[in-house]
């Protein structure tokens, strides 16, 4: 499978989760809202506190890289950040997230079912989740006639490619070091390493190129 399939699968297996889990959530609060009486405002004011907490231990992580040798000269090859990219690929698809699991909740709250409200909340949860998760962040560089990228695709996590090779792929957390060796040609055993930060609502990426030589 190429890395282009393997990419579009892993979108396919993202977005599917995220529309099933909000059918649970969803079907959930509303037949606990009906067991004991509370609304599916006041149901989902007291769980989405707890959530949050819950993704914060989670998301918090950061991914253990080995340590890299004090004697290599460092070249910043890249520093930026991407607002825009990030706010389509982290909010939109949270309020997605909300719309959805109201709307289905008020499909299952006694007295609900279908209708304008919880369908429009619903379809418009769809399009906000499903959208934004096609969205990627990306940035190109050069280093030694190399083609150097690195992309977060919020589907498959963070990804660093040298000369159109996945070398390295990121995980859950929102810090991330992702590295690799140019195996040949200039620059061979050479590092590249890239430190991000998924934050929000920017996207922060500095890659650099660690040389043995030293040499520009």
């Amino acid at each position: 499978m190429s890395h282009s399939q393997k990419q579009a699968s892993g979108r396919a297996r993202t977005i599917t989760t995220v529309l099933v889990l909000i059918a649970v959530l969803g079907g959930i609060a509303g037949i606990t809202s009906n067991a004991v009486g509370l609304s599916p405002a006041v149901m989902w004011a007291i769980l989405m506190p707890n959530l949050f907490l819950v993704s914060r231990l989670l998301f918090s992580k950061r991914r253990a890289t080995p340590p890299g040798n004090p004697s290599m000269t460092e070249r910043v090859l890249l520093e930026a950040s991407n607002t825009g990219g990030r706010v389509i690929q982290s909010l939109l698809p949270l309020v997605g997230t909300v719309l959805g699991i109201i709307g289905v909740t008020m499909l299952f709250r006694a007295g609900g079912g279908v209708g304008v409200a919880s369908v429009a909340m619903t379809v418009a949860a769809v399009a906000l989740i499903v959208l934004p998760l096609r969205h990627v962040i990306g940035w190109d560089v050069s280093y030694k006639g190399h083609a150097i990228r690195f992309e977060n695709d919020p589907c498959s996590a963070e990804r660093l490619l040298i000369d159109g090779q996945l070398v390295d792929r990121g995980g859950v957390g929102l810090h991330m070091e992702l590295s690799g060796t140019i195996t040949s040609g200039e620059g061979a055993g050479d590092v590249i390493m890239v430190t991000s930060h998924a934050g929000l609502p920017t996207f922060h990426c500095r890659i650099v190129a660690l040389s043995a030589t030293g040499l520009p």
